[in-house]
């Protein structure tokens, strides 16, 4: 989202506010981390970067929507907008007042419309379908999915933010059952409470402080089938045994990242998750009915990644999980780029190697996050996939136009260079001492739209 949330992410981040944040995450995510007694650095190993970053994005959302006290409905999007409302613009006002009254449903997919409009019904209250705006790309929606998300009704538009869940039928039963217990004045009346008499007890009560069931049903629904047994042969999903497999290839002496990202752009199995980091993606084979456990991770749009690809200073560093796949990857790269790489240096660890602290699963993820993610900030891409969604979003300092099509107009470049100044001014004010976007890097905004600082 364009900017929309840079202001109340830094007032949340405040030493005044941080037991609040604090317990909030702890709702979300404690019940379920105790019950599988994992730390938190696990969990992201586990799920994968596309699914944590949605998971505490959803939870993030929360912290700015939820009431402060049981009997005052101010969140601290209220008094975000009390104390520096002054220094958003009117749309924007408007926008967050919305935010603070947003709550989370559970919707199916009816109709993908365009690349950003959905036909979407709430499988909880029951309605007729209607349409909303995804601040996050709609190209891997399907009709039937289900999402656990967050709508923010403006007067003429309802928008779906981009901190949502995917669901399973089992997920969902999970939240149904968890709703009646958090819903019912006599938890034991629970199991005897229809869909229907949910679906009125909903629209009738404030649900914000309903919000944490949505993630813990989701995780719930999710990390059984993610969590490694202790008696179990590991193996990938092609029956490989698992292991940490890395290439390290230099890159020779005049050869630079950006002679090398138009090449990866192009290969067709590796979706960029952010600058100069890659997912490589396929399919698992078919299943031909052997049961046993398979560690792979999955991003969320459910797609089977088979291992990443990352460009780091003066090396390109290929990472998968067992050497059928390494062998296969290392092909792909090298046929693609050739010359332009160095002879590799590889590493092998096994699960015995990784030992019990789970080292192969977190090293899988762990460039995507960043070196040094501290406790309370947001990973990278967090920050980032709410900008790449705002580059495709009609603006109204554009005339409506998304910034996209503006920075194409010569008429219109300079103001999008303005607002893209602004931007890195905001995240430079907010780089103080344990702030939520630390030391983040916005300057990928500017190629991405073709401009250059300097000219424009």
């Amino acid at each position: 989202m364009r900017d929309r949330l840079a202001g109340l992410v830094k007032f949340s981040d405040r030493k005044e506010w941080r037991d609040w944040t604090d317990d909030i995450f702890e709702l979300h995510f404690g019940q379920v981390l105790d019950e599988f007694d994992l730390e938190f650095d696990e969990l992201q190993a586990i799920l994968g970067e596309a699914l944590t970053i949605a998971v505490m994005r959803f939870a993030l959302e929360d912290c700015c929507t939820r009431p402060l006290d049981e009997g005052n409905a101010t969140c601290l999007t209220d008094l975000y907008l009390k104390k520096r409302g002054y220094t958003e613009s009117a749309g924007n006002k408007a926008f967050l007042t919305a935010f603070a009254q947003s709550t989370v449903s559970l919707f199916e997919i009816v109709e993908v419309r365009s690349n950003t409009s959905l036909l979407i019904r709430d499988r909880l209250t029951g309605g007729d379908a209607f349409e909303v705006t995804s601040q996050a790309e709609t190209s891997q929606a399907e009709p039937g999915r289900m999402l656990a998300a967050r709508l923010v009704r403006l007067k003429d538009e309802t928008i779906l933010t981009t901190g949502y869940l995917p669901y399973t039928s089992s997920a969902f039963d999970l939240l149904v059952a968890g709703l009646k217990v958090g819903i019912a004045e006599d938890p034991n009346a629970a199991d005897t409470m229809s869909d229907d008499e949910l679906a009125m007890r909903l629209k009738a009560i404030d649900s914000r402080s309903l919000t944490p069931f949505f993630t813990i049903s989701w995780l719930l629904g999710t990390l059984p089938d993610s969590i490694p047994g202790s008696d179990e042969t590991i193996l990938t999903s092609e029956g490989d045994p698992y292991l940490l497999f890395k290439a390290h290839y230099p890159l020779p002496k005049g050869v630079a990242q950006k002679h090398l990202k138009p090449i990866l752009d192009g290969i067709e199995t590796l979706h960029r998750v952010r600058d100069g980091i890659y997912d490589w993606i396929g399919e698992a084979p078919a299943d031909e009915g052997e049961e046993r456990f398979s560690p792979d991770l999955r991003d969320i749009d459910g797609n089977l990644i088979l291992g990443h690809v990352e460009l780091k200073g003066r090396e390109l560093i290929f990472t998968t999980t067992s050497d059928n796949r390494g062998e296969r990857g290392r092909a792909m790269i090298e046929e693609a780029l050739g010359e332009k790489l160095g002879k590799p240096r590889i590493q092998r660890e096994t699960m015995d190697e990784a030992g019990e602290d789970m080292s192969m699963l977190t090293s899988m993820t762990a460039s995507r996050f960043g070196d040094g993610l501290g406790a309370g900030m947001l990973p990278a891409d967090i920050i980032d996939g709410a900008y790449r969604a705002a580059l495709d979003m009609p603006l109204e300092d554009f005339g409506g136009r998304t910034p996209r099509e503006a920075a194409k107009n010569p008429e219109s470049r300079a103001a999008v260079a303005d607002w893209l100044r602004s931007i890195e001014a905001q995240f430079a004010s907010l780089k103080a001492p344990n702030s939520m976007v630390g030391d983040h890097d916005v300057s990928w905004l500017w190629p991405e739209l073709g401009l250059d600082r300097d000219r424009d």
